[in-house]
């Protein structure tokens, strides 16, 4: 899979991650909760995340394509 080369921020905060992700807040804490994604707990309560981390972690679950276009198209 090809790299992307992103001029984002690297670290982020809850809510800032999920707008970024474009999933709820909600989700973001389910994946933590579940051991998904990789996180730190900086305080009681701030809690922060590696964006290239995280995608690394989310990318183990991205399903390759099995058809192309063409052989799906009626």
């Amino acid at each position: 899979m090809p790299q992307l080369e992103l001029d984002l921020p690297t670290i982020y905060r809850t809510a800032k991650l999920a707008e970024t992700l474009n999933v709820s807040v909600r989700t973001i804490e389910r994946w933590r909760r579940d051991g998904l994604i990789p996180y730190l707990k900086v305080s009681r309560r701030v809690i922060i995340y590696n964006l290239p981390e995280v995608l690394k972690s989310l990318g183990r679950f991205a399903m390759p394509a099995h058809r192309k276009l063409e052989e799906v198209a009626v």
